[in-house]
């Protein structure tokens, strides 16, 4: 074997040794560099894990404070926002191992799947977007027939402080009247009965002119006041009894003139002035001066006319 042979052969084995060597640290290498990435790996695992519990309480509050959801709902929406996070947590770490660069393109639609959820999580009971313009419609109608109400009552407290205003005066309206006194019966003095007689004694020697032309005439006898009276007949038995005794006063009627009589005239005048008054202030004053009409006419039916003279 010659020298060439033999340089050649120790050339070949030291390659061999060391190719063997590079080998043993390549592989040496990347076994601690798997072992490294999964220790990496188990101590994200272990502290999502540890904090769990931590990030169920941080959900339950946020959506228990700023999105008011109810309990019956609170702890299914948790556990699904959990559940979504460690999916996406899986898939970054199954990266981070493998190594795979086909997967990459996955991350963007992993985070789709996180972000979705919070982006449609809404407050509980509040409105779509896709009502809220017909809301808007329906509360301006409403503020407009609100302040249409307003107005009619401002309008009706007016009127009601208006008429409220005028019932203390229409209340002193409406208060009654004293009842009316019955006017007091006339009295003639002497003289003025000395002037009627007078006047009745020159009537009585004047004769007139129809005495003078006609003949004699027996003086025609006053009718019968009960037949005026029932002629007429416009009061009730208590206003005729009243006109009665009121004529007697007046013009001298034969009536008994004793204490007994008069205290029943003025019973009968007092009963008329209450009945008078039992009335409301027009109706009172209405029939006053209609039984002073009626009384004046019945003075002027039972006055007793000038006996005639006759000619002998």
């Amino acid at each position: 074997m010659s020298a060439l042979e033999l340089g050649s052969l120790i050339l070949a084995v030291e390659f061999a040794l060391v190719a063997w060597a590079i080998l043993f640290l390549l592989l040496r290498r990347q076994r601690q560099r798997l072992e490294s990435d999964h220790a990496h790996a188990n101590t994200a695992v272990a502290q999502i894990e540890t904090t769990d519990v931590s990030r169920r309480a941080a959900l339950t509050s946020l959506f228990e404070s700023s999105y008011r959801m109810p309990s019956d709902e609170l702890a299914a929406k948790v556990d699904e926002y959990v559940a979504r996070e460690q999916a996406f947590y899986k898939v970054m770490l199954s990266l981070y191992l493998e190594r795979d660069g086909a997967r990459l393109k996955d991350i963007p639609e992993e985070l789709t799947k996180v972000l979705t959820p919070w982006a449609n999580l809404k407050p509980h009971g509040m409105v779509p977007a896709d009502d809220l313009d017909q809301l808007e419609s329906e509360k301006a109608q409403l503020s407009a027939e609100l302040d249409t109400t307003k107005h009619t009552l401002d309008e009706l407290m007016n009127e009601y402080a208006a008429a409220f205003s005028r019932t203390p005066r229409a209340s002193k309206l409406a208060e009654p009247s004293p009842p009316p006194q019955a006017p007091p019966p006339t009295e003639f003095s002497d003289d003025a009965w000395a002037d009627s007689a007078d006047e009745d004694t020159l009537f009585a020697e004047t004769p007139s002119m129809t005495e003078r032309s006609e003949p004699d005439i027996p003086p025609e006898e006053p009718d019968d006041p009960s037949e005026f009276e029932i002629a007429v007949n416009p009061l009730d038995p208590m206003e005729q009894e009243a006109a009665r005794l009121k004529s007697s006063q007046l013009f001298g009627d034969d009536t008994p003139d004793d204490d007994s009589e008069e205290e029943l005239a003025r019973q009968e005048l007092d009963g008329l002035a209450g009945l008078f008054s039992d009335q409301s202030p027009s109706e009172s004053d209405d029939e006053e001066a209609r039984a002073r009409e009626e009384l004046e006419g019945l003075a002027d039916l039972f006055e007793t006319p000038p006996s005639k003279p006759r000619r002998e």
